[in-house]
């Protein structure tokens, strides 16, 4: 195997200052973390540029938005950029022509800013570098013309081409004839390798943090060897301070509610104990057995259960927060339950006709007239003055149509699993 000649660090869509999000009414120490993920992680990031020696960094997509970040993300960033060029290490950052960057805050002349179209030499010292080009490029993926004449020798010049989203052809990216030896994207927060052969690579870094729910998995940056035939090995190092999770429990052979708590709270532990220096966000899909759906189905259930488990586990370091808790509702009943002559059998051969016709209504939809008139008490059992007022209210009729096929069948399903579970419930405590 040829020997690596030097090493760069490629990182994207930072999203210096975003709030990470999708967490119901987080405790006080989480919401912290939700805040603070994104420098946190950064700054991980760039300890590893140092630890790892890396002879240049490149960045691209959405790096920071000053008018989000504010002075803290702009300042913060710029000690981050001068630590780097302390240890003389070069950044190469490719933007695009209406991002900016404040005037009153100087950057580090180790900093390149490049927008299509320009291009930057590396600084490194000659001895140790071959000659190493980076270049911005549009979505045309064209490299400039004096990024193509300098690197006419392939055996001594390196190209990187720096965009902050994919470019659109594929065969461009593969082209030997492309000038480009390494395509550095951003635009997404999931790493993937578009290409690669022994001539080039087209790798998008992906954030370096998850920012709500599904983000799920490590979030990092990605390290770029390059040998003396200027083939390019890419490994991925994990930056994340919070790292979000959607496990699913299997319960379905639980007797109670607490059996199922049980079967979860082994899980966050060895989740936990699985991971160093990274707190971990999970959502939970819990599938049981019929007879506990209902139960375990409860809002107030599964707010309690979220809580036992933060007051348990959320306290260890690393910690693993549950930010939400639901539970799976099962794909089919047993197909001869509908013949049973209860109520339960009654209830599932009424879904079917409801499922086959969608000009029936279901549940409210049958009270209430979508074009905002209720129907006659004969027609509708129990009728209040309530339902009347709500009648009116434009959202609310909106809300009921439940035009969306799916969404209906959805709604349907789920209320006939919540029924059957009550009535299965009721007849084992019978």
């Amino acid at each position: 195997m040829p020997k690596p000649t030097f090493r760069f660090l490629h990182a994207s869509d930072l999203h210096l200052g975003q709030v990470a999000s999708g967490v119901d009414r987080p405790a006080d120490a989480l919401a912290d973390l939700l805040v603070d993920c994104t420098y946190r992680a950064a700054e991980r990031l760039f300890d590893i540029a140092l630890r790892e020696e890396v002879d240049f960094v490149v960045l691209t997509g959405d790096v920071i938005d000053p008018t989000v970040a504010g002075i803290r993300g702009v300042l913060f960033l710029q000690q981050q950029l001068e630590r780097l060029a302390e240890s003389g290490i070069s950044v190469y950052w490719g933007t695009t022509d209406d991002e900016s960057w404040p005037e009153q805050v100087a950057l580090p002349d180790a900093v390149v800013r490049l927008t299509p179209g320009e291009s930057g030499h590396c600084s490194a010292t000659p001895d140790k570098l071959p000659q190493v080009w980076l270049t911005a490029v549009d979505r045309s993926g064209v490299v400039s013309q004096r990024a193509v004449s300098r690197s006419g020798d392939v055996d001594k010049t390196y190209t990187v081409a720096l965009r902050s989203r994919p470019i659109n052809s594929l065969e461009r990216m593969a082209a030997e004839d492309s000038g480009v030896d390494y395509w550095a994207f951003g635009g997404s927060h999931r790493r993937r390798t578009l290409f690669a052969s022994k001539h080039t690579a087209a790798h998008v870094a992906g954030s370096h943090q998850g920012l709500d729910p599904s983000e799920t998995d490590a979030h990092g940056a990605t390290i770029v060897s390059v040998d003396q035939e200027h083939q390019s090995r890419l490994w991925f190092v994990p930056t994340d301070a919070l790292r979000w999770r959607s496990e699913t429990i299997d319960a379905a052979d639980a007797d109670t509610l607490d059996d199922v708590e049980r079967k979860l709270t082994e899980r966050a532990r060895q989740l936990a104990a699985d991971v160093t220096a990274v707190d971990l966000a999970v959502t939970w899909q819990l599938n049981v057995p019929l007879p506990l759906y209902g139960a375990a189905s409860r809002p107030d259930w599964l707010r309690e259960l979220a809580e036992r488990l933060n007051q348990r586990l959320a306290v260890t370091s690393p910690a693993a927060w549950t930010v939400a808790a639901e539970v799976v509702t099962p794909a089919e009943l047993p197909p001869h339950w509908r013949e049973r002559d209860d109520l339960c059998g009654e209830m599932l051969r009424e879904a079917d006709t409801l499922r086959s016709d969608r000009s029936l209504p279901i549940g409210i939809e049958a009270a209430i007239d979508t074009s905002g008139n209720v129907t006659s008490s004969d027609e509708v059992e129990g009728e209040t003055s309530s339902v009347r007022e709500l009648s009116d209210e434009q959202y609310l009729r909106g809300f009921l149509r439940l035009e969306d096929a799916h969404e209906r069948r959805r709604l349907l399903d789920e209320a006939i699993v919540l029924g059957t579970s009550w009535l299965e419930a009721e007849e084992a405590q019978s």
